[in-house]
Order: structure tokens, then sequence, then C-alpha cells
């Protein structure tokens, strides 16, 4: 019955935490009532016989957006997951852009011998300044156009129906606890990688990556790694980083 807790465990991660139980325990209910009233009351079934009671009911999103009453969205559920990917993939090349435009700025002020590091903590806030600016008003132009296409468009949901193919066997294992990752933890990984992998090209660029030490008369400050060699590794070490 490993295929069921799966299907459950998929429609669950996209409900409200409010009453994602009972819903829950509502669609193991109905599961095994459809098993019942097409094979017989038994204590097993077959994965086939599941599988073919799975797919009738839906892929998880649609049976998800069921409960979540979608009718009432500003993006309904046939369109929802193209929106959520092109969302993605321009906001994806969005912050890349200013990032590497970043890096390059930041690069060509310390190669020129005017970097400081208030003015890289300057550059950085005109960063975050301008990815906010941008990430927000590709957000509002594409949910207004994707909802303008929700509410005018003349489409047939069998036109956008992604799911047509699926399969209960695509289900995601499940998650064990320890192997659970939540979304917060990843976005804050990523916002500390960013910000390494711009600190140290800045340091690499101006020629000196500065181990302080604070002597009490004064402050002295000790190379720790071999700029040359670290030059040699950087295009590597990017790469790695934004992989």
């Amino acid at each position: 019955m490993e295929v069921i807790k799966k299907y459950i465990y998929a429609i669950q991660r996209r409900l409200p935490a409010k009453n994602k139980d009972d819903i829950a325990k509502e669609i193991d209910s109905l599961i095994f009532d459809e098993l019942e009233g097409r094979f017989g009351k038994r204590d097993e079934y077959t994965n086939e016989e599941i599988e073919a009671v799975i797919k009738e009911m839906g892929h998880p999103r649609e049976v998800a957006g069921r409960y979540r009453d979608d009718k009432q969205l500003l993006i309904g559920p046939e369109l929802f997951p193209i929106y959520k990917m092109v969302l993605t993939i321009a906001g994806g090349a969005t912050t890349l852009g200013l990032v590497v435009s970043f890096i390059v700025k930041v690069i060509n002020e310390a190669a020129s011998g005017g970097a400081s590091m208030w003015l890289f903590v300057s550059n950085f806030g005109q960063l975050v300044g301008s990815l906010f600016s941008a990430l927000l008003g590709l957000v509002g132009s594409i949910t207004i156009i994707f909802a303008l296409i929700q509410h005018f468009g003349k489409f047939d949901a069998i036109d956008v129906d992604i799911y047509e193919d699926w399969r209960p066997k695509d289900l995601p294992d499940l998650p064990e606890d320890r192997d659970r990752v939540f979304r917060w933890e990843a976005i804050v990984s990523m916002v500390f990688i960013v910000f390494g992998a711009v600190l140290l090209n800045y340091y690499v660029a101006a020629g000196n990556l500065p181990f302080v030490i604070n002597e009490g008369s004064g402050i002295t400050v000790l190379p720790i790694f071999s700029i040359e060699a670290l030059k040699q590794y950087l295009p590597l070490w990017n790469l790695s980083l934004g992989a």
C-alpha cells in the first residue's frame, strides 16, 4: 500500500496546513471504498488495482485543487503550473543577470584600485534594492498577464492538461523526517552561498584575502591564501558554487 501513502503525501503537500490531515483521511477512505467497490472487500490489493483507482482520481495537484476550491483563485489550476514555470525561469534569469553584473562591477573596481569595503557594502545594498524592485515588477506583470488569460482567454482545460500522461509510478518516494528540506532553509543557504562567492571574488580581485589580528596597539593584516593560486582555481570554484 506504499503507493497510497505516496499519493496522499503528494496531495497533502499542496494543501493548507489547517485541514490537510482531515482531507488525507477522507482521500484514504475514498480510495479504499473505490477498491472495495471494484474488486471486492479484501485485506490486500495489488499495485495494479491501486494504481488504476488512483489514476482515475487524478493527479495530486488536481485533487488538491478541488479541496482548495481553485475556482475562486486568480489563476486556475490549468494555468498555474505554466505560470509557476514562467515565474521561475524569468526570476532566475533576472537574478542571475543582476548578480553577474554586480560581480563584474566589483571586480572592475578592485582592478582599478578604487575598491573598499564600504564601496562593496554600498554596491551590495544597491544589488538587493535592484533585485527587490525587478522581481516585484516581474511577478506583478506576469501575474496580470496570466490573470487576463485566465479570465478572458478562450481555452478548454484539456488544451492545457499537462497531467494527461501522469502515472502513479511517477510519485516521489516518501521522505524520512531527517531528509526533509524546508524551503526557507534552501533560500537562506543560497543567499549565503551567493554572498560568500561575491566576497571571495572581491578579495581575489583586490589582491588579498586577509586575516585580521587586533594586537591592542594596532591591527595586523596577515595573508592566509596565495592569491595567484586562488586565481587559477577561481573559475572552477565559481562554477561549483553556482551549481
